[in-house]
């Protein structure tokens, strides 16, 4: 065991989240809405990570076998299992490489119907994703090649079958300056269960179809390097087309629905379009201070309906490490404009129709504190939306003023 290892981790997450409720009516509503409204929407993610690494050396291949099992739940009758396995390896050779993932993905979930009977569904993945580098030093010219393969078989749905993608990713120096020109097409199968959407919007109710969005092509063309000794950039366009993409919206027809009570946001996969720009900054200022600056503009196609989802993201930053043992970070990071659908009323015959209404754009300055001692252990504590100022991620569920949270972890081994 000279050159392997062999870890384990347990996990456990709890989550709470509560309900805006748009009227009065969840008082004489089913007992799931009622429950829902006091109590507010509850989910655990706990689970096990066991990994194994094995550093060959020489012309054998090193390799990393991966493996997960977890299960997220939540008190509105969902749980979701998942297992993954995932076979990493990497074999180089004098003007080579050749290196790629293999992996299995299960995923069972249950949701109770309002009926009282649980619909059950599952999904099974299988993904082969192998590369080959080539690299010439004398032109200073990196090449990466391969394809990105997926079968999926999803009960749930029926888009089912191969997703095959060619990856191609090539990089080259440009003479006389410190850059490199780089650019490259990829795509592929994204994977799409309960605890994937409940991390990036946490406020449905209603049962809900799982779709995975497929990008069937992704290119991009950029410039990265040194603007100075102490100063890096990258600049790069690209474009992609995806179908089923995830989105959110506050309403997707004109039937009103028991849950409409709760105020959630419906779960809807569109297909859309996207051109867009990326730029990148950092610059070290001495031995201890690093600050820098992130942006991406989207353009998304005029056909499209894209909810909740921004033309323009931001980040600004700066980190210092004052001492060994301690980093400061202080940043600032944010969102444009964004769009939703809403359901109205015609004032004259008070007939329902979808409405599209705006969310303003987000500003949140935030800092984090993080203290290593004894080489094991690690204290932090981060503050977000230190200005104090109301807003929304999502159209309806208002942020109100700053929050602190810190945690501690300890490697006792």
């Amino acid at each position: 065991f000279k050159s392997s290892s062999l870890s384990t981790e347990l996990f456990y997450h709890r989550d709470y989240h509560t309900f805006y409720n748009a009227d009065s009516a969840i008082a004489e509503s089913s007992s799931e809405i009622s429950r829902l409204n006091n109590e507010g929407k509850i989910t655990q993610n706990y689970g096990v990570n066991i990994n194994y690494k094995m550093l060959s050396g020489g012309r054998k291949p090193d390799i990393q076998w991966l493996n997960t099992a977890q299960i997220f739940e939540t008190n509105i009758n969902q749980k979701e299992q998942e297992l993954n396995s995932t076979l990493r390896f990497l074999t180089k050779a004098r003007k080579f490489s050749i290196y790629g993932d293999l992996a299995f993905d299960y995923i069972g979930f249950n949701q109770g119907l309002d009926s009282g009977k649980i619909f059950q569904s599952s999904q099974i993945f299988v993904d082969f994703k192998p590369r080959i580098q080539f690299f010439h030093k004398a032109t200073n010219l990196d090449v990466k090649a391969g394809f990105n393969v997926t079968y999926n078989n999803n009960t749930n749905d029926s888009s089912n079958g191969v997703f095959v993608n060619p990856y191609v990713y090539a990089e080259k120096g440009i003479k006389g300056l410190e850059m490199t020109a780089y650019g490259g097409i990829d795509g592929g199968l994204q994977k799409n269960s309960i605890r994937r959407i409940h991390n990036q919007m946490p406020f449905f109710s209603e049962n809900m179809t799982i779709s995975n969005a497929f990008e069937q092509i992704n290119g991009f063309f950029g410039l990265k390097g040194k603007i100075s000794s102490k100063s890096l950039f990258n600049i790069d366009f690209g474009g992609n087309v995806i179908s089923n993409q995830l989105m959110f919206a506050s309403a997707l027809d004109t039937n009103i629905r028991k849950m409409d009570s709760l105020n959630p946001i419906r779960i809807t996969y569109n297909d859309i379009s996207t051109m867009y720009f990326r730029v990148g900054a950092e610059y070290i200022i001495g031995e201890k201070l690093k600050v820098g600056a992130k942006m991406r503009l989207n353009n998304f196609s005029a056909d499209n309906d894209v909810w909740h989802l921004p033309a323009l993201t931001y980040n600004i930053y700066a980190t210092s490490t004052p001492f060994e043992s301690i980093m400061i970070e202080l940043g600032i990071n944010g969102t444009g404009r964004r769009y939703n659908q809403i359901l109205s009323y015609y004032e004259s015959s008070n007939e329902p129709h979808l409405k599209k209404v705006s969310l303003d754009g987000i500003m949140n300055l935030y800092t984090r504190l993080d203290y290593r001692f004894n080489g094991k252990g690690r204290i932090w504590v981060q503050g977000t939306n230190l200005l104090n100022k109301n807003y929304q991620d999502f159209y309806g569920y208002t942020t109100y003023g700053l929050s602190l949270m810190g945690g501690i972890s300890l490697g006792l081994f």
